[in-house]
Protein backbone atom coordinates (compact mmCIF):
# COMPACT_ATOMS: atom_id res chain seq x y z
CA UNK A 1 0.00 0.00 0.00
CA UNK A 2 1.14 3.52 -0.83
CA UNK A 3 2.67 6.00 1.68
CA UNK A 4 -0.09 8.12 3.84
CA UNK A 5 -0.28 12.18 2.94
CA UNK A 6 1.64 12.95 5.66
CA UNK A 7 4.71 10.77 5.22
CA UNK A 8 4.71 11.68 1.52
CA UNK A 9 5.04 15.40 2.65
CA UNK A 10 7.74 14.71 4.83
CA UNK A 11 9.11 12.52 1.86
CA UNK A 12 9.01 15.55 -0.45
CA UNK A 13 10.49 17.82 2.62
CA UNK A 14 7.43 20.32 2.49
CA UNK A 15 6.84 20.11 5.77
CA UNK A 16 9.04 19.31 8.76
CA UNK A 17 9.47 16.45 11.37
CA UNK A 18 8.22 18.62 14.49
CA UNK A 19 4.74 20.09 12.71
CA UNK A 20 3.50 16.97 11.55
CA UNK A 21 4.39 15.56 14.91
CA UNK A 22 2.53 18.48 16.17
CA UNK A 23 -0.81 17.78 14.09
CA UNK A 24 -0.71 14.37 15.00
CA UNK A 25 -0.89 14.96 18.77
CA UNK A 26 -3.60 17.33 18.23
CA UNK A 27 -5.39 14.65 16.03
CA UNK A 28 -5.09 12.23 19.12
CA UNK A 29 -6.16 14.55 21.59
CA UNK A 30 -9.44 15.60 19.44
CA UNK A 31 -10.15 11.88 19.29
CA UNK A 32 -9.49 10.81 22.72
CA UNK A 33 -12.35 13.72 24.08
CA UNK A 34 -14.69 12.18 21.46
CA UNK A 35 -14.20 8.51 22.76
CA UNK A 36 -14.63 10.10 25.70
CA UNK A 37 -17.84 11.87 24.52
CA UNK A 38 -16.75 15.17 25.44
CA UNK A 39 -17.14 17.62 22.59
CA UNK A 40 -13.77 19.25 21.31
CA UNK A 41 -13.62 23.10 22.72
CA UNK A 42 -14.94 25.50 20.29
CA UNK A 43 -15.27 28.90 20.34
CA UNK A 44 -19.26 29.54 21.15
CA UNK A 45 -21.13 32.44 20.88
CA UNK A 46 -20.77 33.97 23.83
CA UNK A 47 -16.99 33.91 23.57
CA UNK A 48 -17.40 35.34 19.91
CA UNK A 49 -19.30 37.91 21.26
CA UNK A 50 -16.89 38.75 24.27
CA UNK A 51 -13.95 39.64 22.02
CA UNK A 52 -16.22 41.50 19.69
CA UNK A 53 -17.20 43.84 22.90
CA UNK A 54 -13.43 43.78 23.73
CA UNK A 55 -12.95 45.12 20.07
CA UNK A 56 -14.94 47.62 20.30
CA UNK A 57 -13.97 48.91 23.30
CA UNK A 58 -10.34 49.10 22.63
CA UNK A 59 -11.75 51.12 19.16
CA UNK A 60 -13.56 53.73 21.37
CA UNK A 61 -11.14 54.24 23.80
CA UNK A 62 -8.62 54.99 21.26
CA UNK A 63 -11.09 56.84 19.11
CA UNK A 64 -11.77 58.84 22.29
CA UNK A 65 -8.07 59.17 22.92
CA UNK A 66 -7.47 60.87 19.58
CA UNK A 67 -10.00 63.48 19.95
CA UNK A 68 -8.98 64.23 23.25
CA UNK A 69 -5.15 64.40 22.09
CA UNK A 70 -6.32 66.91 19.10
CA UNK A 71 -8.35 69.09 21.20
CA UNK A 72 -5.50 69.90 23.58
CA UNK A 73 -3.05 70.55 19.97
CA UNK A 74 -6.20 72.97 19.02
CA UNK A 75 -6.26 74.85 22.60
CA UNK A 76 -2.29 74.96 22.58
CA UNK A 77 -2.24 76.80 19.24
CA UNK A 78 -4.80 78.92 19.45
CA UNK A 79 -3.10 80.09 22.81
CA UNK A 80 -0.18 80.40 20.84
CA UNK A 81 -1.55 82.48 18.31
CA UNK A 82 -2.92 84.41 21.06
CA UNK A 83 0.52 85.15 21.99
CA UNK A 84 1.64 85.37 18.78
CA UNK A 85 -0.94 88.55 17.66
CA UNK A 86 -0.16 90.31 21.07
CA UNK A 87 3.33 89.80 20.37
CA UNK A 88 2.97 91.68 16.84
CA UNK A 89 0.42 94.49 17.86
CA UNK A 90 1.30 97.73 16.10
CA UNK A 91 4.93 96.03 15.11
CA UNK A 92 3.59 95.91 11.35
CA UNK A 93 5.97 97.88 8.87
CA UNK A 94 3.13 97.13 5.96
CA UNK A 95 2.00 100.01 4.13
CA UNK A 96 -0.85 101.27 1.98
CA UNK A 97 1.26 102.56 -0.90
CA UNK A 98 3.25 99.39 -1.29
CA UNK A 99 3.51 98.54 -4.92
CA UNK A 100 6.38 95.72 -5.81
CA UNK A 101 5.53 92.22 -4.96
CA UNK A 102 7.78 89.95 -3.39
CA UNK A 103 6.86 86.09 -4.07
CA UNK A 104 8.24 83.99 -1.68
CA UNK A 105 7.53 80.33 -0.42
CA UNK A 106 6.02 79.38 2.40
CA UNK A 107 3.66 76.28 3.32
CA UNK A 108 4.41 74.71 0.13
CA UNK A 109 3.17 77.46 -2.23
CA UNK A 110 4.38 80.78 -3.71
CA UNK A 111 2.90 83.45 -1.22
CA UNK A 112 3.21 87.73 -1.89
CA UNK A 113 3.88 90.40 -0.22
CA UNK A 114 3.62 93.98 -1.36
CA UNK A 115 6.62 95.99 -0.16
CA UNK A 116 7.90 99.55 -0.71
CA UNK A 117 11.22 99.40 -2.89
CA UNK A 118 13.34 100.03 0.58
CA UNK A 119 11.28 97.38 2.33
CA UNK A 120 12.49 95.31 -0.61
CA UNK A 121 15.98 95.98 0.15
CA UNK A 122 15.56 95.19 3.70
CA UNK A 123 14.22 92.02 3.14
CA UNK A 124 16.79 90.64 0.63
CA UNK A 125 19.30 91.69 3.22
CA UNK A 126 17.37 90.37 5.91
CA UNK A 127 16.94 93.37 8.08
CA UNK A 128 13.14 92.33 7.88
CA UNK A 129 11.38 89.35 8.20
CA UNK A 130 7.67 88.13 7.27
CA UNK A 131 5.51 86.26 9.53
CA UNK A 132 2.39 84.52 8.90
CA UNK A 133 -0.95 85.90 11.45
CA UNK A 134 -4.49 84.58 10.70
CA UNK A 135 -3.82 84.13 6.81
CA UNK A 136 -2.62 87.38 5.90
CA UNK A 137 1.15 88.35 5.88
CA UNK A 138 2.97 90.98 8.19
CA UNK A 139 6.21 92.96 7.69
CA UNK A 140 8.72 92.74 10.86
CA UNK A 141 11.86 94.06 11.78
CA UNK A 142 14.83 91.50 12.36
CA UNK A 143 14.12 91.52 16.19
CA UNK A 144 10.54 90.81 16.44
CA UNK A 145 11.00 88.41 13.48
CA UNK A 146 13.68 86.30 16.36
CA UNK A 147 10.80 86.28 18.56
CA UNK A 148 8.41 84.97 16.43
CA UNK A 149 10.37 82.51 15.66
CA UNK A 150 11.37 81.53 19.33
CA UNK A 151 7.46 81.74 19.70
CA UNK A 152 5.76 79.47 16.90
CA UNK A 153 8.53 78.96 14.32
CA UNK A 154 5.93 77.65 11.65
CA UNK A 155 4.56 81.51 11.80
CA UNK A 156 7.64 83.07 10.18
CA UNK A 157 7.51 83.34 6.81
CA UNK A 158 10.19 84.72 5.29
CA UNK A 159 13.51 86.05 7.48
CA UNK A 160 16.72 85.78 4.91
CA UNK A 161 19.94 84.41 6.39
CA UNK A 162 23.17 85.75 5.58
CA UNK A 163 25.27 83.34 4.49
CA UNK A 164 27.69 84.59 2.52
CA UNK A 165 30.85 86.17 2.86
CA UNK A 166 30.64 89.83 4.86
CA UNK A 167 30.63 92.93 2.21
CA UNK A 168 31.55 90.80 -0.69
CA UNK A 169 28.91 90.89 -3.69
CA UNK A 170 27.95 86.99 -3.03
CA UNK A 171 30.42 85.89 -6.23
CA UNK A 172 33.73 86.07 -3.99
CA UNK A 173 34.58 82.38 -4.36
CA UNK A 174 37.15 81.56 -6.57
CA UNK A 175 35.74 78.14 -7.60
CA UNK A 176 33.56 80.33 -9.51
CA UNK A 177 35.20 82.85 -10.82
CA UNK A 178 34.93 84.21 -14.54
CA UNK A 179 38.17 83.77 -16.42
CA UNK A 180 39.60 87.20 -18.03
CA UNK A 181 40.17 85.45 -21.51
CA UNK A 182 36.08 84.55 -21.62
CA UNK A 183 34.70 86.26 -24.73
CA UNK A 184 30.58 86.12 -24.76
Amino acid sequence: MGLSLQEQLLKAGLVKKATAQTVATEKRKHAEQKARGQAPKEPTANDLARAYAERAKAEKQEADRLIVEKQREQAERRARNERLRALLEGKSLNRRDADIARNFEYGGKIRRVYVTPEQLKLINSGAIGIAQLKGSYVLLSKDDALKVRELAHENLALLVEQSGPEGGDGYADSKFAVPDDLIW
